[in-house]
């Protein structure tokens, strides 16, 4: 479930700094093809280990909030040839040149989902801990995101009204999109608060689920 929460005061001061841990227990392979010529890649290994999480907000539209991580990786191959029109101009097969190399990947992490995560038992591919104590200004973040977005809906709603469909179904497509932020964020509160809910009854089993975080 994806939600896009806006920043607001609270998690303002939050931004840029570390609210939480991620664990990488099972390694992965990054394929970077984002390069100047599409025909040139590089292949590195996420390397095992306990990351911290940082709170961060979108710098595009919609400018919402999430956690990002930054992984380090070990390159393990790459295809950076010399081309002209795709075809390579050495007739020497292609070596690898940056085996072993350090790289560090970002990461993004939904926000609700990583609450949610919390506390559970450890030994998943990837683990997830965010800090109990920025939980209840998540709440107030989405809160306030689940108010505007109502006033965006009802905005739209009156347009509808007035102008039907709109160009193109332009009210029409922002009835829906409205519609389908206003459930997740709703559906959001709902999780996190019960997610602090079941954190005051089960805090001990919590607290040893989460023991892996001393290691970061």
């Amino acid at each position: 479930m994806k939600c896009q929460i806006s920043v607001n005061d609270d998690l303002k001061s939050l931004l840029n700094t570390p609210v939480g841990y991620v664990k990488i227990n099972k390694y992965w392979i990054n394929h970077n093809n984002s390069y100047e010529c599409a025909a040139w890649w590089e292949d590195s290994r996420i390397e095992e280990g306990v990351y911290p999480l940082l709170l961060k907000q979108n710098r595009f539209a919609p400018y919402n909030a999430f956690l990002q991580a930054k992984l380090q990786s070990v390159v393990i191959d790459d295809f950076f040839p010399a081309l002209w029109a795709g075809s390579t101009t050495s007739n020497t097969p292609y070596k690898p040149q940056n085996i072993g190399e350090k790289r560090n990947i970002y990461k993004e992490f939904d926000i609700i989902e990583s609450i949610n995560n919390t506390g559970n038992i450890e030994g998943n591919d990837i683990d997830v801990c965010v800090n109990p104590f920025v939980w209840e200004s998540v709440v107030k973040a989405t809160r306030q995101s689940l108010s505007n977005m109502n006033e965006l809906y009802q905005k739209y709603i009156i347009h509808y009204h007035n102008d039907g469909d709109g160009n193109h179904n332009t009210n029409l497509s922002m009835i829906e999109y409205c519609s389908n932020n206003i459930k997740n964020l709703a559906k959001a509160i709902c999780i996190v608060k019960n997610k602090q809910k079941y954190s005051e009854y089960m805090g001990n089993t919590y607290s040893q689920n989460i023991i892996w975080t001393q290691a970061a």
